[in-house]
């Protein structure tokens, strides 16, 4: 995976930093959204929370793969 994410400088190439971007914004990898709190009771939902953190896990674990160090991480920008 690192072969294909990080180009001859050591540095994440283009198309890595896009797809980090999306994954960042999908997977709550930035922590803007609290717990996924249900419309109808306003408690906490336990499935959704459940959801969410195993998504944020997936984000976690491709950035540590590619050592992506704290400071590339919080400047990746997705653009919709």
């Amino acid at each position: 995976m690192r072969e294909m994410c990080i180009g001859a400088d050591g540095k994440l190439t283009k198309n890595a930093l896009i797809i980090l971007s999306y994954l960042r914004f999908e997977c709550n990898g930035d922590g803007r959204y609290g717990p996924p709190v249900a419309a109808a009771t306003g408690a906490i939902d336990p499935l959704a929370m459940a959801r969410a953190a195993g998504r944020r896990e997936i984000f976690d674990i491709i950035v540590r793969m590619l050592s992506v160090d704290l400071r590339e991480r919080y400047n990746l920008e997705f653009e919709q």
